[in-house]
């Protein structure tokens, strides 16, 4: 039923599913399954696009990684083994990764391309969290705020990467999401999303680490061969 899938989404199984879901989790997963039939109005919302923000990131060297080399395929574990495109974009590695440990909550479309040994940044729509004047960001209204815009960033960022595409998740070989640090009520709401997405769409589920994301950002982005946060 609805709830044991919603549990699945969580990353239970039948077994261990219960009836006994939050509404805030039923009301993400239910947010995200209209994905889907979402128009694409991102722009009259506020949500920032990347191509609003700076030109399009021309491809970038990936060699500076060096000490993480990209595995290969066959080398991961089976419930990690991704796809890659073989359709007009060719063999690439794409991945759709959400990030929300503070008051921003972002989705990009990253593509590695194995000929070329470079990475390149598809679309990166992002929107913020704005607290009242005088007051910090607080978990429950931040995780509030991501759940209200995490699919509309979604869809942004397939249509911004794929665009004229009427199934642009068909490219995807992976979903990633920020496992934290940061906090955990915004984290939450955006590891179920990304649980959600890669069920629906049957790809593969990263989770990264929010310090060595920026570490290897640093790396990747600014050639930086020991860089430090």
């Amino acid at each position: 039923g609805k709830a044991s899938w919603l549990c699945k989404a969580q990353g239970g199984d039948r077994s261990t599913c219960t009836n006994d879901l939050s509404l805030e989790d039923t009301n993400i997963a239910s947010s995200v399954l209209q994905t889907k039939n979402l128009q694409s109005t991102y722009l009259n919302i506020g949500i920032m696009s990347s191509s609003t923000l700076m030109p399009t990131d021309k491809p970038t060297p990936a060699a500076a990684i060096g000490n993480l080399p990209i595995p290969s395929v066959s080398s991961l574990p089976p419930a990690m083994q991704y796809q890659t495109s073989d359709d007009a974009h060719g063999n690439k590695t794409v991945i759709l990764g959400i990030e929300g440990s503070a008051n921003k909550i972002g989705v990009g479309v990253l593509q590695y391309d194995p000929a070329t040994g470079t990475y390149e940044t598809l679309s990166n729509p992002r929107k913020t969290f704005i607290s009242p004047a005088g007051m910090g960001f607080l978990p429950r209204e931040t995780a509030w705020h991501h759940q209200n815009h995490v699919v509309a960033l979604v869809r942004a960022a397939l249509t911004e990467a794929f665009p004229e595409e009427s199934q642009p998740q068909r490219h995807l070989s992976g979903i990633a999401f920020t496992k934290g640090p940061g906090m955990g009520g915004p984290l939450r709401s955006c590891a179920v999303a990304a649980r959600t997405l890669s069920l629906m769409w049957d790809v593969p589920l990263v989770g990264v680490n929010h310090c060595v994301g920026h570490i290897e950002m640093g790396r990747v982005a600014c050639h930086s061969p020991n860089p430090v946060v």
